[in-house]
């Protein structure tokens, strides 16, 4: 989704919640005065118009959500002058800084952020020793500090609004002389919280259930680390001091600005990232070195070892090197091996140094990656070992070893950080600027699906707004939560997730939740429609790469699920095979596994075998139930069985709830919400076992033999004896 989209419609919900009083923010009073009054209205007007808000312009003009947006565009805007942005960045970043500040005094405690203790330490201890935890306790609070600065909209919004464009500001603009005075430390507080803007959505949605808005790009987070390297007015010590810094930093990609710079930057920057990449490995422990590579991208860790094996005397980094790796997760070490080969291919080594690491690479486990490494180092340096090696190949594959081919390979982690440097050079080149926003506004209003040049594959254009979903429900009145939402869906019709969480908050199936669902899906199928319409081989992006096409495609799917519900299978079926072409292998399971239970219930057996043959169903426990009533329908009792134990590897109250063995428990919702994996699975037994508990107990001895399974299931409920890789071809 385009950045400044994402952020406008962030604003939009800060007005509207401004509006609504749940939440307020500083007037930002004097940046007014830099601002072009008549641009001033044009945005205004645009958000009203588009985000259809009940707001006169002029209260619009006086919020200072909406001053500091402006503010932070005009500091990347080429118009406006140097000095013009220099009074603006004061005055943005003694506000940033200050709404940072009551972040930290206003911040739940732990017990209020997390389950347990023991969630604290495996989310911020995991990349510690045990032995450097009680030294490293402020490099840890650090981290959740930040982690708690976006559990609160008031103080998330004004990062994602500005905090990019005033951080990279300072960072291209500042000099050595500013750079040692208090600036540094400002921006030691405020750019973490850029770098992390970007894996944050990600990390509360998981953590604590909080879904925010992606406003950064893995690109355009690195923005202002990118023009620090690139500012010629700071040395490399300043700026590999700083980079360093923040080195404990787990929420960000530290390395990949100077790293993607030193693959694909030009001639001076490639040298100035290089340099800094040393500097780092020569002035850092081996242990913050762990830290930092665990906690970097697979493209930062393999570039950055491979800068450092490549640009230094191997017998010297050796040591080092088989320590570090020590400390890097098992499987990402291996990747990390394939380009330390990578770079004694691409240099010349001394042959008993060469001769050391391929006897370490004997010594772990032999992996088509650490076998590769080996085979083609013996080959380059004509080494006795590469018959092992060779024979190792073999073992692993029946493919002739392809020099040319394993090279290319052995980067595959880092191979495209040339290009990602392009890309994000690019980003950085062509932010945005006012008018471009201004214009893009007078179609926001209208939904539409955007293209990507590289694959083709479509996006739904409206972009979700969680923060406004977020404040109807964190005023802890789930009543006035409901109403706030109906009337959101009504008047922003074409953004499914407020359509999606009225169903997850609901306890109660009115009318009117039937009726509102009942238009949200014809009006998401009639979208969907019509791009197959002007196009029959168009595709979704994958929902993991995109919100939008996430509420959207759910949507659908709980329309499907109402007519269902109400029996009325040959239109339910329709909407399946509408929307089916349109939704790739990681994002159609819920409509297979819909389509399959269709089809049992109308009896199109011939065709549910035609659907199964012909699509991976993934496992999903609703497929695997249509799966197990046909087995056992046609008296295939010992695949059902294996089935169901499938089922009941994911579902394990799945049998007790369809036989009604076990009550409905409320508590159990309760600790579901709040991320309890047990609780989340006795929900989910639950839930199946209400929509197949009449088909079974509608079967011939259905209920006999669901009692049999279920003793079979507890005898070997260590999981030992459980079927984990099922043929499904055979089913």
């Amino acid at each position: 989704m385009d950045r400044e989209t994402v952020k406008v419609t962030l604003l939009a919900e800060a007005l509207e919640m401004s509006r609504n009083s749940y939440v307020e923010y500083r007037t930002l009073e004097g940046l007014e005065s830099f601002f072009d009054r008549s641009t001033a209205i044009e945005l205004a007007k645009g958000l009203k118009d588009g985000f259809s808000l009940e707001i006169p312009l002029e209260v619009i003009m006086s919020n200072g959500f909406f001053r500091g947006y402006l503010a932070g565009l005009m500091l990347s805007d080429k118009t406006t002058s140097h000095v013009v942005k220099e009074q603006i960045a004061k005055i943005l970043l003694e506000d940033l800084l200050r709404t940072l500040n009551e972040a930290e005094e206003t911040s739940p405690g732990q017990e209020e952020s997390f389950q347990s203790e023991r969630d604290l330490k495996k989310r911020f201890y995991s990349l510690f020793e045990e032995k450097e935890r009680e030294e490293s306790g402020g490099l840890v609070r650090e981290n959740l500090s930040l982690f708690r600065h976006f559990m609160n909209s008031k103080h998330y919004i004004p990062i994602f609004l500005w905090g990019n464009e005033l951080t990279t500001f300072i960072c291209e603009s500042l000099d050595s002389e500013q750079f040692e005075g208090s600036l540094k430390e400002d921006l030691r507080k405020i750019v973490p919280s850029v770098l992390a803007s970007y894996s944050m959505p990600d990390t509360m949605g998981s953590s604590v259930g909080l879904r925010l808005p992606s406003v950064e790009s893995y690109l355009s987070s690195q923005f202002p680390i990118l023009a620090m390297i690139r500012n010629r007015k700071l040395n490399l010590d300043q700026v590999t001091e700083f980079i360093k810094s923040l080195s404990h930093i787990i929420f960000g990609d530290i390395l990949l600005a100077p790293v993607s710079m030193a693959a694909g930057g030009k001639t001076e920057e490639k040298a100035r990232a290089k340099l800094i990449i040393n500097k780092m490995f020569a002035s850092m422990s081996d242990s913050e070195l762990g830290i930092l590579l665990n906690s970097s991208s697979y493209e930062s860790r393999d570039g950055f070892l491979y800068e450092v094996v490549v640009c230094n005397d191997f017998s010297k980094l050796f040591d080092r090197l088989k320590n570090i790796l020590k400390g890097i997760e098992k499987k990402a070490s291996l990747f990390s091996n394939m380009a330390i080969a990578s770079a004694l291919l691409d240099k010349d080594e001394a042959i008993d140094c060469v001769v050391e690491y391929v006897a370490y690479l004997k010594t772990l486990e032999p992996t088509i990656a650490v076998v590769r490494s080996g085979l083609l180092l013996c080959m380059k340096y004509d080494l006795e070992d590469e018959e092992f090696f060779r024979k190792k190949f073999f073992e692993i594959t029946d493919e002739k070893p392809d020099p040319p081919l394993i090279r290319s390979l052995l980067r595959d982690s880092f191979g495209d950080l040339d290009v990602i440097y392009e890309n994000m050079a690019d980003e950085y080149s062509h932010r945005t600027a006012i008018d471009g926003v201004i214009s893009n506004l007078k179609s926001i209003k209208e939904p539409d699906f955007i293209s990507f040049e590289k694959t083709g594959s479509l996006e739904y254009s409206r972009v979700p707004m969680y923060t406004l979903i977020n404040s109807a429900i964190s005023q802890n009145d789930i009543d006035h939560a409901f109403d706030t939402l109906v009337a959101y869906c009504k008047k922003y019709r074409f953004n499914f997730e407020f359509m999606n969480t009225l169903l997850f908050l609901s306890t109660r199936e009115t009318d009117e939740l039937k009726k509102l669902l009942h238009v949200e899906g014809e009006l998401a199928l009639n979208l969907l429609h019509d791009i197959v319409e002007k196009d029959k081989w168009a595709s979704l992006i994958e929902n993991e790469e995109s919100p939008s096409n996430t509420e959207l495609l759910q949507v659908i799917e709980h329309y499907v699920d109402s007519l269902i519900d109400r029996k009325d299978y040959r239109e339910a079926l329709r909407v399946i095979e509408e929307v089916f072409p349109l939704v790739g292998p990681d994002d159609y399971g819920y409509l297979l596994a819909s389509k399959l239970l269709v089809c049992w219930r109308l009896n199109m057996f011939d065709e549910l075998a035609k659907t199964m043959e012909s699509n991976n169903h993934s496992g999903h426990p609703k497929a695997l139930a249509v799966l197990a009533l046909k087995n056992y329908a046609y008296r295939e009792l010992d695949k059902a069985e294996q089935i169901l134990l499938k089922i009941l590897r994911q579902c394990p109250d799945f049998i007790k709830y369809l036989l009604e063995e076990e009550e409905n428990d409320k508590k159990a919702f309760e600790k579901a919400e709040r991320g309890n994996l047990r609780s989340q699975k006795r929900v989910d037994s639950l839930t199946l076992a209400e929509e197949f508990r009449g088909d079974w107990l509608n079967l011939r001895g259905g209920k006999e033999w669901l009692k049999r399974v279920q003793k079979v299931f507890e005898e070997v409920r260590d999981g030992s004896n459980l079927p984990k890789n099922l043929d499904s071809s055979s089913w």
